[in-house]
């Protein structure tokens, strides 16, 4: 079964463009021009990444997130694009629960590798084998500016 995408933007040109970047993917693909339509419909969807703008009329993404994040779809990947985003929202953004923050104009195959990456966890977070040192080929990781200690 094809992994479900969520779009939801309130530029109609940009939700077709990437409707049909996503279906070309072999992505099933639901849109929405509001996150108020989106969440009236999130009871009928299975699990999905959503992809959403951060600037929109009545709820922006970084709203919409804080919503999910905090009990309707708590295991749902959530991934921003925006034209107007910065480090310091990126970082709320992140903070708030968000996988990733794309800064338009970006490529076709940044977001459907960073979409298709979230699809494959399944909602489980992704693990970083920086906070693995046991499992460390040289032994555990180094403070920044430190060498790594070698294995005996």
């Amino acid at each position: 079964m094809s992994p479900t995408v969520v779009l939801i933007d309130d530029d109609c040109a940009v939700l077709a463009s990437l409707e049909a970047l996503f279906a070309t993917a072999d992505y099933r693909v639901r849109t929405f021009e509001s996150a108020g339509d989106f969440l009236e419909a999130l009871d009928t969807i299975p699990f999905a990444c959503v992809v959403t703008d951060l600037r929109m009329p009545n709820m922006d993404g970084l709203a919409l997130i804080k919503r999910l994040k905090n009990g309707l779809r708590p295991d749902w990947p959530v991934v921003v694009i925006s034209g107007h985003a910065d480090a310091a929202i990126a970082s709320e953004l992140t903070r708030a629960g968000a996988l990733d923050c794309l800064v338009k104009p970006f490529s076709p195959a940044t977001l459907l590798d960073v979409v298709g990456r979230a699809t494959r966890m399944g909602g489980k977070p992704a693990t970083n084998d920086v906070f693995e040192a046991d499992s460390a080929p040289n032994g555990p990781v180094a403070d920044v500016g430190r060498p790594a200690r070698k294995a005996p």
